[in-house]
């Protein structure tokens, strides 16, 4: 194909010389070539004349008895380019020895679409004909191998005239080369050769397997697996493989699928690269919108391949594919230029591939200088190519692993600090409503006696710091026993919810808590400036439960009442107190209200050691 690509490029840049110069004058017979027993890769066409046939309508009599401008040829490769015309090559070959010589002589082309052997011998004007080409089936081929070939024998002390038609399909001629070898000499290099391109389709076998299994990795990478696939399709079309041993009876279809694969072996390939390239492409999306609007030609040879119209398929090949392989690499140069290494090593391949075509492609144009030896550079440069991308997708793999394990580490880091500050959380959240039911009390809801006396302290500690007076009322639900007997204990536990619950709603607004101190007796702290606001706050919370009006007929007055004891303590007396002490005179006052007939509170003014000092007793509540 690269042959084919580099003629093309010569036809439509330099168009071809036959048809820019003059005709030249008609030139003598060529320059004979010696033949022996053992040649080897003996060039032709330095020897030969060429002679275009524009009509398709000239024979080998008409060449040998009327005289034609022949063209001599003096390099050892011949590129006609795209062209309507049929061509004529001639040569002569002479045989001094006693013995006939036998030889093969080599067109250099797999692909070369039609080729006429005609050996004349130029005494007696005997001829053989042979008609082989790529569009031919491979049984017609004189020998049965890969490369278009034809045998001659030279008998003893004579001269041979051999007369070569090519001609092609569409007007898209091959590279020709043709070289003599001895049939001994020339089955060792073909079998040789075929070898080492057998060996050259292993290694592209085992790099696609290879790249099949890294794209169950990362997707991307079976795009190149799929370009490896297309590309050893389009080596063994381009090497003569396919028409020998999968299409032998269908040429056509053979060029057909040498075309489709040439075609899609580019388009997965720039595919791969935009692909690989993405991720470091970020602000760039507009070049690789418009890299893949030139992949739409490519995807349309196939159909054109089909109907037969390969020159213009080859066209497009030509023309999508360069502009796009120029894109890639300048999109490659902007990423490394970032400091990107896959993308430097993708850098290196692409340009190792590129090289070994354009040697090729300068061999094929007789660019190349003559102390270069090009051959199997197509194979070494692509090979190296390939198999160092390979590398790089290796590397670019491990490193992709490495950032993913770095960032799943850090997920999983983050993960645990989350479970953990959840777990914190929740704790906290247990813990508080843990430490909420520990000290509130399970039935009405309210603080317990555990709280009261642990807030006990508490408030002390901060009375005697401000300086500030402290009281305490308790208070008991009257008459409750009978209040069990009559309506139950699941009607009494109610109604100490219905009490907790107006006490608490009417504390709440002082910031005042309520503590069940044990069965139907309630407690509260208040931080009031004397005796009588503690008793008024007291009073208060009487007549609330009173106005509530809940009935209690076990009771003298027909309803729920609570008896309260309050006391209270300047702020000099504060300091000496002792809980039991604070507990005791609340609790005095509390039986002394029940003493005065309930529903009613009482104050204790004074020291709980002055035994005879009397308590102040309040009238009953309104």
């Amino acid at each position: 194909m690269m042959r084919i690509l580099a003629a093309l490029l010569l036809t439509l840049l330099l168009a071809p010389a036959w048809s820019m110069s003059s005709t030249p004058a008609q030139s003598g017979p060529p320059q004979a070539i010696i033949v022996t027993p053992r040649m080897a890769d003996v060039p032709v066409l330095p020897h030969a004349q060429l002679l275009e046939d524009p009509q398709h309508t000239l024979e080998v009599p008409q060449l040998r008895s009327q005289p034609h401008p022949w063209q001599p040829l003096h390099e050892e490769r011949l590129s006609l380019g795209y062209t309507p015309s049929a061509w004529w090559l001639r040569f002569e070959l002479v045989n001094p020895d006693p013995a006939p010589v036998r030889l093969v002589a080599d067109l250099g082309s797999a692909v070369q679409d039609d080729a006429q052997w005609y050996v004349v011998d130029a005494v007696r004007g005997t001829s053989t004909v042979q008609v082989t080409g790529d569009r031919r089936p491979f049984a017609e081929r004189d020998l049965p191998l890969r490369q278009i070939s034809q045998r001659i024998t030279v008998p003893s002390r004579s001269t041979v005239e051999v007369y070569v038609r090519l001609d092609s399909y569409d007007g898209l001629m091959d590279v020709v080369d043709i070289s003599l070898s001895d049939s001994i000499t020339y089955l060792e290099q073909a079998t040789r050769t075929t070898a080492g391109l057998s060996l050259f389709l292993g290694l592209l076998m085992g790099a696609t397997i290879y790249t099949l299994m890294l794209a169950r990795v990362e997707v991307v990478y079976a795009w190149l697996g799929v370009h490896l696939i297309f590309f050893m399709g389009w080596y063994a079309g381009f090497h003569g493989f396919i028409s020998q041993y999968l299409l032998p009876r269908h040429p056509d279809l053979s060029n057909n699928v040498l075309t489709t694969v040439t075609a899609l072996a580019a388009l997965t390939f720039i595919q791969f690269s935009l692909a690989y390239l993405r991720p470091a492409l970020k602000g760039w999306t507009w070049a690789v919108r418009a890299l893949q609007l030139l992949l739409l030609p490519l995807a349309c040879v196939p159909v054109l391949a089909l109907l037969g119209y390969y020159g213009p398929a080859w066209l497009i090949i030509l023309g999508s594919a360069g502009p796009l392989l120029v894109g890639i690499m300048a999109l490659a140069l902007r990423v490394a230029w970032q400091g990107a290494g896959f993308a430097r090593r993708f850098l290196v391949a692409f340009t190792a591939a590129q090289m070994s075509v354009l040697a090729t492609a300068l061999d094929a144009l007789g660019l190349m200088p003559g102390w270069i030896t090009p051959y199997f550079s197509m194979e070494l440069g692509l090979g190296l190519g390939y198999y160092y991308l390979l590398y790089s997708v290796g590397q670019h793999l491990r490193e992709l692993r490495t950032l993913r394990r770095e960032a799943e580490v850090r997920d999983r880091e983050h993960a645990l600090q989350q479970d953990a500050q959840r777990r914190q959380m929740q704790l906290q959240s247990d813990n508080h409503i843990l430490r909420q039911k520990s000290i509130t009390d399970e039935l009405t809801g309210v603080f317990n006696r555990r709280h009261f006396n642990d807030t006990c302290d508490r408030i002390q500690l901060d009375c005697m710091s401000h300086g500030r007076p402290m009281g305490l009322c308790m208070l008991d639900v009257d008459h409750f026993k009978h209040y069990n007997d009559h309506y139950g204990h699941q009607q009494g536990d109610n109604a100490l919810r219905l009490i907790a619950s107006a006490l608490q709603q009417t504390l709440a607004a002082q910031q005042i808590d309520l503590f069940r101190l044990g069965g139907e007796e309630f407690g509260f702290f208040m931080d009031c400036g004397s005796g009588i606001e503690a008793l008024e706050l007291a009073r208060t919370l009487g007549l609330r439960v009173r106005q509530l009006g809940h009935p209690h007929v076990a009771s003298p007055l027909q309803r729920l009442t609570v008896s309260l004891g309050v006391a209270w303590w300047p702020s000099h007396e504060v300091v000496d107190l002792q809980r039991s002490t604070m507990y005791e005179c609340a609790d005095r006052a509390l039986y002394a209200a029940k003493a005065q007939g309930r529903d009613t509170t009482v104050l204790y003014d004074g020291s709980i050691e002055n035994e005879t000092r009397p308590m102040s007793l309040l009238h009953p509540q309104a």
